[in-house]
């Protein structure tokens, strides 16, 4: 049983190992418009987390201003 799960466990690094390495290769030659899609997601994830933040937090200020 642990000389099957080694070679399942093997295979399965093997080939994510290969298949990342061949992914950072077709990655590099597109690597600006990756990076300008990247902050543009960054940014969208802030401004939402904000807007949660803000819309979870909104009776607690409102309760502030109505003192």
């Amino acid at each position: 049983m642990s000389a099957g799960m080694a070679i399942v466990i093997s295979a399965a690094g093997y080939l994510s190992w290969f298949g990342r390495s061949t992914l950072f290769h077709r990655l590099k030659a597109r690597e600006r418009t990756i990076g300008l899609i990247s902050s543009w997601l960054e940014l969208g994830s802030f401004l939402f987390m904000f807007s949660l933040s803000l819309y979870a937090a909104w009776p607690f200020l409102a309760s502030l201003t109505a003192l």
